[in-house]
């Protein structure tokens, strides 16, 4: 009896011996599972913050090519505002140039009538004396003189008058153009798939591109994103 009473003891030893083996087998995993989940928050912590990172710079990218558009929108307006005065002024010019032409013709044309009501008294009240006939055609002729030059200031009043309604023309041609320029994406590119899994991404639009559009997709295998993208030429078009 004793001697199975010392079986019995040696058996639950062993078992018990067994018991402890498996408990810190069982703690050994536990650890080994805890590595491996506090590994996978990690990846998932960085694979997020690389999201995060690249929405960033296309929102970025995005803000640039508004702010961008914006400013030669505003350079564009700025532009025919001041070609927009400048029209006034020349309209204003112009219409006190047509009044002062007005005026230089009407009073051109007194002075003709004065000269021609003198010319004819001088020519009665010569008949008969030589002396006063040269005298008073010494006299027309100097009147002849001041007629042609006054002609000829009207001459250059109306060229003057004609190169201004050009400049108008000009101008009015110019501000139809500004109005009608627009901002456009040209010679758009888009590219294939610029990173793989697991792989540093840095990728720059070629020359003076700009970048218009992203597009990626998940693996949950290895929990990363593949990314390609669209640039495009910024182009102001009549």
């Amino acid at each position: 009896m004793k001697k199975a009473f010392e079986e019995n003891d040696s058996n639950l030893d062993r078992i018990l011996s067994r018991l402890e083996k498996l408990t810190e087998r069982s703690k050994e995993h536990g650890n080994k599972s805890d590595k491996l989940q506090e590994m996978l928050t990690q990846f998932n912590d960085s694979a997020s913050s690389s999201i995060r990172q690249v929405n960033e710079n296309v929102k970025i990218n995005i803000d640039r090519v508004e702010s961008k558009a914006s400013s030669e929108n505003n350079k564009i307006w700025k532009e025919v505002s001041q070609l927009e005065k400048g029209f006034k002024d020349v309209s204003q010019k112009l219409g006190k140039l047509e009044l002062e032409s007005h005026s230089f013709q009407k009073s051109l044309s007194n002075e003709i009538l004065e000269r021609r009501d003198l010319n004819s008294v001088f020519r009665k009240d010569i008949s008969g004396n030589t002396k006063e006939v040269a005298s008073l055609n010494s006299k027309s002729a100097v009147l002849d003189k001041d007629l042609s030059f006054l002609n000829k200031g009207l001459t250059a009043q109306k060229t003057e008058q004609d190169q201004l309604q050009s400049s108008v023309a000009g101008l009015t041609k110019d501000i139809s153009k500004l109005r009608n320029r627009v901002l456009s994406r040209q010679n758009c590119q888009s590219t294939n798939w610029v990173n793989n899994f697991d792989q540093h991404l840095n990728y720059k639009c070629p020359g003076n591109k700009v970048l218009v559009r992203a597009e990626s997709y998940h693996t949950n295998g290895t929990e990363d994103r593949r990314w390609k993208f669209e640039c495009c030429d910024l182009v102001l078009s009549f």
